[in-house]
């Protein structure tokens, strides 16, 4: 009975990588192919990765999307730890809780609609700052998160001997708290650097025309000439650029586990 019960969660697990994995392994294999619409591995090349980066407009919206990942994610991680540190220390309950994690909740077509009907209603032109914004408001919300979670583990008796020896507030909040946190906070980086750097459907919302990032112009590609072996590229930089991020991530909270144990 064990062996049929270890045979069956092998083959369900085997069936979900299959499932998870192949269209993957087909798209990195579809970059590398010199034919167009065949992957033929016999003479791999790197010619579609040239090509689509010699291209104006993906050089363009690969710009926007660093500027804009960047951006939104040092924004949303500096104000998390703020808020994550408010919370802890004041420990609000109730309403307050509700709102912050309703971001996180909420279906993102939603809120993204809400978003593009406020910012017509309001005749604001639409480009990096409205783009920027819709990200913050659901990055800030998985960088409090992160952070609160990391700074609720920091003991209490530390602060509270440091109040006694005189500390103020913000010597508790930059030389304790912050270095305690800070792997926490080094996480909440990379993952709302993420978050943005793949986001297609707020910022297909709150993008003006003007305004294209790496994922709305593969959406528009695809959308008017199909999958080219120009898009395998782009989508392989990016799921490389994503890798990248979890193996950091995963490293930093290995690091930090170790520190608490």
């Amino acid at each position: 009975m064990k062996r049929i019960g270890r045979f069956l969660a092998l083959l369900i697990i085997s069936i979900y990588l299959v499932f998870l994995y192949s269209p993957i392994i087909i798209n990195i294999l579809g970059s590398f192919s010199p034919r167009k619409y065949i992957i033929d591995l016999s003479t791999p090349t790197l010619h579609w990765f040239i090509e689509a980066f010699s291209n104006k407009d993906v050089i363009a919206s690969s710009t926007n999307s660093i500027k804009l990942s960047i951006v939104s994610s040092l924004i949303s991680s500096l104000t998390g730890f703020l808020v994550g540190y408010a919370y802890v220390m004041r420990r609000p309950r109730g309403f307050i809780d509700v709102m912050i994690y309703v971001p996180i909740i909420i279906p993102e077509i939603i809120e993204a609609f809400t978003l593009a009907i406020f910012y017509i209603t309001l005749r604001v032109e639409m480009g990096f700052t409205t783009v920027l914004l819709g990200h913050l408001t659901f990055n800030i919300a998985y960088a409090f998160v992160i952070i609160r979670s990391r700074i609720d583990l920091i003991p209490r008796e530390i602060i509270n001997v440091a109040r006694v020896l005189g500390a103020n507030d913000l010597y508790i909040l930059l030389r304790i708290v912050l270095p305690l946190a800070l792997p926490a906070i080094l996480s909440s980086i990379f993952l709302t650097f993420a978050l943005s750097f793949d986001d297609l459907i707020k910022t297909l919302f709150t993008s003006g025309p003007g305004f294209k990032t790496l994922p709305v112009l593969i959406w528009s590609k695809v959308g008017r000439g199909g999958i080219t072996p120009e898009i395998n590229a782009i989508t392989t930089i990016i799921l490389l650029i994503s890798l990248s991020i979890s193996l950091v991530l995963t490293y930093i909270i290995r690091k930090d586990l170790e520190k608490l144990s």
